[in-house]
């Protein structure tokens, strides 16, 4: 049974100094990937209104807080062998740096069921779901060129990309955002063609989720159906409904939301 983290772990300032605004379950094990017990959640914060006003040589980092925790919620490192949770917490500002240019932890922290919600943002994640973009499919793409281009033998990598482009591709095609990865091979016949794909994911979860040798023809097999996935995502990118853009409008009335949020935060 996985364990639920506290809500208060959030609002605890010797934890986290910051306002919380919304944070997710993601990582391998979430996307039906990984069988560790190690959990990581990503989300999203307000910095402390002094700290942001300083000068940017002298205030203390924050746009990206990583924090790594026991399963006694005391603060531990990210390598240590007590760690039970991972924590990463991007400053609004840098959240909407990485939502204009479509980063796939966007798309989780806006799509997965959240494990706490700030009930005052609740406005602000629901505006920004509504302007959306499909820079998934670049996002998508980009990952594949990364990782499975640089080394087309690794298993692991093979699977993630097969997992991003079909992920991106329903998304792009349905709107709809599909986290666990068995559910987008065994749910949506369109990607039952994909045979060595199916069959190198099958062999990595049968083996609890161990990488194995792949066979030359498997090697071979799916090199060839991702690069007919990078088609079909080219594809879905020109007939998606999704803008190309957020719309300027909203973009300004989240920015508007966000600096009063801030205002608020300083005079109280």
């Amino acid at each position: 049974m996985i364990k639920k983290l506290p809500e208060d772990i959030f609002l605890n300032k010797e934890i986290l100094n910051i306002f919380p605004i919304s944070y997710v379950r993601t990582g391998s094990n979430v996307y039906g990937l990984s069988s560790k017990i190690n959990q990581e959640f990503a989300g999203i914060h307000i910095m402390d209104t002094m700290n942001y006003l300083k000068h940017p040589d002298f205030r203390e980092k924050e746009d990206i807080l990583r924090v790594s925790l026991s399963k006694n919620n005391k603060l531990t490192t990210e390598d240590h062998k007590n760690k039970f949770y991972g924590i990463t917490s991007f400053e609004i500002w840098k959240f909407i740096s990485l939502y204009l240019n479509g980063s796939i932890v966007t798309y989780d922290i806006l799509y997965l069921s959240p494990e706490y919600i700030n009930p005052q943002c609740e406005q602000i994640m629901n505006t920004l779901r509504s302007g959306i973009t499909n820079k998934i499919g670049i996002s998508a793409k980009t990952y594949v060129m990364n990782n499975w281009q640089k080394d087309r033998t690794d298993q692991r990598k093979i699977i993630m990309s097969f997992y991003r482009l079909l992920q991106a591709i329903t998304f792009l095609r349905e709107e709809e955002y599909i986290i666990n990865a068995k559910t987008l091979w065994e749910e949506y016949p369109q990607f039952k063609k994909y045979e060595y794909g199916y069959r190198v994911f099958s062999k990595f979860v049968d083996r609890d989720f161990e990488k194995t040798k792949l066979t030359e023809k498997e090697i071979t097999g799916t090199a060839k159906e991702l690069e007919m996935l990078i088609d079909e995502i080219n594809k879905a990118f020109i007939g998606t409904r999704l803008p190309d853009t957020t719309p300027k409008k909203l973009l300004d009335y989240v920015m508007k939301d966000i600096v009063e949020k801030r205002m608020q935060l300083h005079l109280s």
